[in-house]
């Protein structure tokens, strides 16, 4: 499943990614074994990420399967400590629930991939996770109790959108990122007023408190990484 996520790696001259060794040896009219080149690092960081995801996708199985897990993990903000808001992420009630927010991660995760940013993915869901936890629990009045990931994975909807910007090689491709992500955020925003309708399929209330508080939590990512990496590039030069 892992290999769902990581693309293969390319291959080097003459399809090989080896080095030479002294081919041209007068000594004993032999060649010397190739050797591997040592593996990207960058690759394995994408390869731990894809792992990352896929434990995720099957802890939320998990989490949501067996009855002893996800009636214990109901996360009650006004009551419950943190760690105990980060477990209720993976519990999902009904297939439609976990279905959507499984697809949802797979598809985003793919998206980063093309984007050369999956690596980073793991990174974005538990920021906005934490940013989820932490703004429930501050909220007055707050949630009666609140399961599922859709909040956070709106903050990897954030941080996408504007990696997106980043990334694109025309202005006209930074500027539909840049739209797109305000009016996800506007939408959620919205929400808090006028809340969808889906929970009515999917066997859960919709949280809309939540949606917003993750997507905030990814833009903050975002301005984190940005500013880590104009401070990189200037200590660099």
């Amino acid at each position: 499943m892992a290999r769902f996520f990581v693309a293969p790696r390319p291959a080097l001259k003459n399809g090989f990614p080896r080095r030479y060794g002294d081919s041209d040896s007068t000594c004993g009219g032999h060649v010397r074994l190739l050797q591997e080149f040592p593996e990207d690092p960058a690759l394995r960081a994408e390869r731990a990420a894809a792992a990352a995801v896929v434990a995720i996708l099957v802890a939320m199985i998990a989490f949501s399967a067996i009855p002893a897990l996800y009636g214990h993990f109901v996360f009650r903000p006004a009551h419950d400590p943190v760690w105990h808001g980060l477990v209720s992420q993976l519990v999902h009630f009904g297939i439609a629930h976990l279905g959507l927010n499984a697809l949802s991660l797979s598809v985003q995760t793919r998206i980063a991939q093309a984007l050369g940013r999956a690596r980073e993915v793991p990174g974005v869901l538990l920021f906005s996770m934490f940013a989820v936890v932490l703004g429930l629990k501050a909220m007055n009045p707050a949630l009666a109790w609140y399961v599922g990931m859709s909040g956070a994975l709106y903050g990897l909807v954030a941080w996408l959108t504007l990696e997106h910007v980043r990334c694109a090689r025309s202005r006209l491709l930074r500027l539909a990122g840049a739209v797109l992500c305000v009016l996800i955020g506007l939408k959620e925003i919205a929400g808090l007023w006028w809340p969808a309708g889906l929970g009515d399929w999917m066997g859960v209330p919709p949280a809309p408190a939540a949606h917003v508080i993750g997507f905030a939590g990814g833009l903050v990512y975002t301005a984190l990484a940005a500013i880590y990496r104009l401070s990189r590039s200037r200590r660099t030069a």
